[in-house]
């Protein structure tokens, strides 16, 4: 990918999370009423996360060859990842004081309100994609049973994500992993923490664009690289201070950043060979990866520094 593939890339992706946080926006007197809807509001719109895993849900929605507006899926799959951060700051968890640069939502609004915030992102998630089967019902040309199947197994595939054998037991591994542990073991435990979510994403799309099944496996591969990546630059960058607070999960602590960003090309290159080998218009797709490709050279030198 060249410079211009690069840029370009970059301004498509700020098109998309221009459209996500219109879609946020429009969407909260919906979603949230109530005494919890400044801490709810805040959790999304202040603490916000680069709308990497919402962005893909459209992505893949669009690769799928549908013509459906799927923002109540990327809206509930931020929901999801607002929560999970959330969930993550608490006194706790990692009790982090900052998200974003942002007080943590439980630092602003107290631990109660925090954990309530956490649990009403869950639940105005499943009504983003309750809606978004309504809306599929109304505009594809597809039988009654055949969105309702595809709600199935939305609803399937997001509990197993964020729950035990996902999201959640990546976070009990983040907490209580013993090192040393091989890289194998510490790339499981990155998949689950991140990777998980990252592949729920890109399924999510590609059901409800109503992509081809036989292909669901491979876009959910896609999307699991991509979030191994994410966490291993974060890893990089937050060496030090995962160091320092004694968070043994992080593979350029355990490895060294030589190591990391060794990897991290390496799992670029792999992502990139995934999606040119797919039957289907992957140039979304692709300039996520030259996205995330820039966002790694940019910071090198700051990692480099911190390692």
């Amino acid at each position: 990918m060249n410079n211009v593939d690069t840029a370009q890339g970059i301004s498509n992706i700020e098109v998309y999370r221009r459209r996500i946080e219109s879609g946020i926006t429009a969407n909260l007197e919906w979603l949230v009423q109530g005494p919890l809807c400044q801490a709810f509001s805040y959790s999304l719109l202040e603490t916000s996360s680069n709308r990497f895993r919402s962005i893909l849900t459209l992505m893949t929605g669009k690769a799928a060859g549908g013509d459906v507006d799927l923002m109540d899926a990327a809206v509930g799959v931020e929901c999801l990842v607002t929560a999970a951060k959330t969930a993550d700051d608490l006194p706790s968890m990692d009790n982090s004081s900052l998200r974003e640069r942002m007080p943590s939502v439980h630092m602003k609004f107290g631990s109660a309100t925090g954990l309530l915030v956490v649990f009403s992102l869950i639940a105005a998630a499943n009504r983003c994609f309750a809606r978004q089967a309504k809306v599929c019902q109304e505009h594809l040309e597809a039988g009654s049973s055949s969105v309702a199947e595809r709600f199935v197994e939305v609803v399937d595939l997001v509990g197993r994500k964020i729950g035990a054998s996902g999201a959640c037991l990546g976070q009990y591994w983040d907490l209580h992993v013993a090192p040393p542990q091989p890289e194998s073991r510490m790339v499981e435990i990155i998949d689950a923490k991140t990777g998980a979510l990252y592949e729920m994403a890109a399924e999510v799309g590609w059901l409800f664009g109503f992509g081809e099944l036989s292909l669901r496996g491979s876009v959910g591969e896609a999307g699991e690289r991509l979030g191994r990546i994410m966490q291993m630059q974060d890893d990089v960058a937050d060496r030090n201070e995962d160091a320092a607070l004694d968070r043994p999960a992080n593979l350029a602590a355990a490895f060294g950043c030589a190591a990391a960003e060794s990897r991290i090309r390496a799992e670029i290159h792999e992502f990139e060979l995934l999606i040119s080998s797919m039957p289907f218009d992957s140039s979304d797709l692709r300039s996520l990866s030259g996205r995330v490709l820039a966002h790694f050279d940019s910071n090198r030198a700051a990692a480099s520094a911190a390692c």
